[in-house]
């Protein structure tokens, strides 16, 4: 299995250890020492440097260059930098129930699916006729009794000694549907929240997702308690013309006239509580996309392409290039989610980056990790839909239900999230074992990997398209130091 890829951008080469989990600028003679040696040449050490490989001003002779580098190599040698790793080890890990408790006491976002109805009918909505993952709709509104026992189960856990971090805040969200259209329980579930703050130590925020269109109505409730809000708009009239209301009319023009006497009314909340969001499909694009937000509103707004459960290719985005010579299309590549993957090569492919205090004390170059890039169940959030089924994420199919919410009662059983998340992980191992992408795995088991007829197919990486994959992202960081510091600078505080 892996043991260390040499790779090559127009420039250098370098060492990827698996063992070291380190990349390292190499000379091309340590290259050479490194394969002759491992490719059963004795007398591979003694290489000479080629004609185009001048020992330069550093050494006085080649003799000396050819001493200094073979002590390099068996410095790197003997300090593991050429050992094969065992995939099986490295993932090895299984979840436990210990584990369940501790993301629940833990949690920091709560999304409550608060009414199934909605004033729109966009095309290519989730909960629209493209897809089947989801129950079907009956315009339910959540009982504001399921949602406070939610709260009240969660609420011994998130005062427990298992929540290292308590005065850390915890969002409380409203998703639908349009969560506008159920605004009573928004006002009752807020007023529950300001009472218990007052009781504990805890910290709370909300969040909702809106289209916008009743935005104007209650505007200043929602800024008096400093909601972080997400607003969707895909662009301009025709970017937007996906978004319908049941009539059949463009709701572009009602959306845009809220958002901006948003703007300009409450500036300063506008600034730093709003956020805007945009479905990338087969009428926008993702760069005139930004810089129509940004001339009208300031803002950047972040974008996704139709969600991968769609069934077929309808809306099928078109894809962008960014020309990184201009600030603005870095702005717009910093601001989407195509940065997010040069920033989790950065966490996965160096050793030094640490999510917390606790992790550079005790760090473990030997820890177990669960196969996949599936999340901890709850480690992101929780998601409870308006027929109180809880989930991991609301993106996700309805199916992988991990409990439930009935008539003021929370179930939610430890052991068989357990036993369903490692069945799944014991059918991938064989796939796992033998693939390059151990370290930078980005398949979600209920996203990408469980297909609609139950069968489990990942997207595995072999040798030469993993030194393929280190060479894109070298040549990037390369050419692009300037965005390369920005990537960096947000992996090292995220």
């Amino acid at each position: 299995m892996p043991d260390f890829n040499f790779f090559t951008t127009m420039y250098n080469q370098y060492l990827f250890s698996f063992n070291r989990k380190h990349i390292i600028y190499m000379h091309p003679i340590i290259g050479r020492y490194v394969s002759k040696s491992f490719n059963g040449e004795t007398n591979g050490i003694n290489t000479k440097c080629k004609q185009n490989e001048s020992f330069g001003l550093l050494f006085s002779n080649e003799e000396t260059a050819q001493t200094y580098y073979k002590k390099k190599f068996n410095f790197l040698r003997d300090n593991g930098y050429f050992e094969t790793i065992n995939n099986k080890q490295i993932i090895g890990g299984r979840l436990k129930s210990s584990d369940i408790d501790y993301e629940l006491s833990n949690l920091r976002a709560l999304v409550f699916e608060i009414t199934e109805r909605c004033n729109l009918q966009c095309k290519y909505c989730f909960y629209g006729d493209n897809y089947q993952s989801h129950d079907t709709r009956t315009n339910l509104d959540l009982s504001i009794s399921n949602a406070i026992a939610v709260i009240e189960y969660l609420l011994p856990k998130w005062l427990s000694k298992n929540n290292h971090n308590p005065e850390k805040e915890i969002f409380i969200g409203f998703f639908g549907g349009e969560p506008l259209m159920n605004f009573p329980f928004i006002q009752e579930l807020v007023s529950y929240i300001e009472e218990l703050r007052k009781k504990t130590r805890l910290i709370f925020r909300f969040n909702m997702t809106t289209n916008g269109v009743l935005l104007n109505q209650y505007v200043d409730f929602i800024v008096k308690h400093n909601f972080a809000l997400t607003i969707s708009i895909d662009g301009n009239e025709f970017a937007n013309s996906y978004r319908l209301f049941p009539n059949g009319k463009e709701s572009f023009k009602v959306v845009f006239m809220n958002t901006l006497f948003l703007k300009e009314n409450y500036p300063s909340f506008f600034d730093n509580c709003v956020q805007l969001n945009a479905v990338l499909h087969d009428r926008n694009e993702y760069i005139s996309l930004q810089d129509f937000i940004w001339r009208e509103f300031k803002k950047a707004v972040t974008g996704s392409e139709v969600n991968p459960l769609l069934v077929g290719k309808n809306f099928n985005y078109d894809g962008h290039d960014y020309d990184f010579n201009k600030s603005e299309h870095i702005r717009c590549f910093l601001s989407s989610g195509e940065s997010l993957s040069y920033n989790m090569f950065l966490r996965n492919y160096t050793n030094n980056h640490f999510s917390t205090i606790d992790d550079l004390f005790y760090f473990n170059n030997n820890m177990n990790y669960l196969p996949t890039g599936t999340c901890n169940p709850f480690s992101k959030r929780m998601f409870v839909t308006a027929k109180g089924k809880i989930l991991p994420c609301e993106a996700i199919s309805h199916e992988f239900v991990l409990g439930y919410v009935q008539e003021g009662s929370v179930f939610v059983d430890y052991e068989k999230i357990v036993e369903m998340y490692n069945g799944y992980f014991e059918k991938l191992l064989g796939r796992c074992n033998s693939c390059y992408r151990v370290n930078l795995c980005k398949e979600c088991l209920f996203l990408n990997i469980i297909k609609d007829d139950k069968s489990m197919k990942c997207s595995y990486l072999k040798n030469e398209d993993h030194k393929n994959l280190l060479s894109d992202y070298y040549s990037f960081f390369e050419a692009f130091p300037d965005v390369y510091n920005e990537i960096w600078r947000k992996t090292r505080y995220a």
